[in-house]
């Protein structure tokens, strides 16, 4: 009769004469793992680190973060935007906003009798990633308005403290959908939009040889229309890393061309920047 340590000691003897032979193989094989695994934790670093394209990589100059920017003169970010939206009057409102002299106008006609603003109640403030540009970082806040819809509120910091843009905020243009689309205006220095990639070439611009065509879309207007940069040119060059089929807001001038608002498509004549803040050019002192 055989016990189990017995029969165990003869397995034993039988497979010793083999146990050199497996544990080369054995070795060889665990090293080619670990070579392929360390291969496949270093790709997958790179792809983590290395520029998304669809976010612009080193040519996006405007970048998202959750760390919120750290100096601030005066109030915070959240306290600006809670004081401008309980603001009601113009002159409560001016003292929360950029440029207030430049800007009055916009917000008497916003908050005017037949404004947009004068319609609007404002539930919540929501916040999202603060954005880093090469000349500054500001906070943004979604603002949920009464029925659904929502703004986008930017605090910027400035020598006189933080301040809401209010071009950002209302989504200011230099010229008024309806008389784009109508064509009572054939250009407009400032649009706020998003935009997209697009494969929609046609009447004007049906030649892909010489257009870059994008999607454009706003939440002042209930359908979307269509812009295009000329191939080669500097505008397309700004606009190239604009990849990802998720709309990326943008600031940009626009044109009619031979009546192409009919189409409702346009030109992009420049690029104020990706985001809806533009940077306002330094004031040199008085030499």
């Amino acid at each position: 009769m055989v016990t189990l340590t017995e029969l165990q000691h003869q397995e034993d003897k039988t497979s010793n004469d083999n146990t050199s032979q497996d544990a080369q193989t054995m070795t060889k094989k665990t090293l080619l793992m670990i070579a392929a695994a360390g291969l496949a934790v270093l790709g997958g670093t790179y792809l983590l680190l290395r520029p998304n394209a669809n976010d612009g990589g080193k040519q996006d100059k405007e970048t998202t973060t959750d760390q919120q920017p750290t100096q601030w003169t005066g109030p915070l970010p959240k306290e600006v935007a809670e004081k401008f939206g309980q603001a009601g009057t113009t002159a409560e409102r001016l003292k929360w906003v950029r440029d207030p002299t430049r800007v009055t106008p916009l917000v008497e006609a916003f908050y005017g009798e037949h404004g947009p603003g004068n319609r609007e109640e404002i539930l919540g403030l929501k916040p999202m990633k603060a954005v880093h540009t090469p000349d500054f970082a500001y906070q943004r806040f979604q603002v949920k308005l009464k029925g659904g819809s929502s703004r986008l509120l930017a605090v910027i910091p400035g020598a006189d403290g933080a301040k809401v843009d209010f071009e950002c905020y209302t989504r200011h243009g230099s010229a008024t959908w309806p008389d784009l689309m109508a064509g009572k205006a054939t250009e407009a220095e400032v649009v706020r939009v998003a935009i997209k990639p697009s494969v929609h070439y046609k009447h004007l611009f049906s030649d892909e040889d010489i257009w870059r065509a994008f999607m454009a879309s706003s939440p002042d207007l209930e359908d979307p229309f269509y812009l295009y940069v000329r191939r080669g040119s500097k505008e397309e060059k700004r606009l190239i890393n604009f990849r990802s089929q998720k709309p990326a807001r943008a600031t940009l001038a626009i044109r009619s061309i031979k009546d192409s608002h009919q189409q409702r498509q346009f030109e992009v004549t420049a690029i104020h920047g990706r985001g809806w803040v533009i940077v306002q050019p330094r004031v040199l002192p008085e030499s």
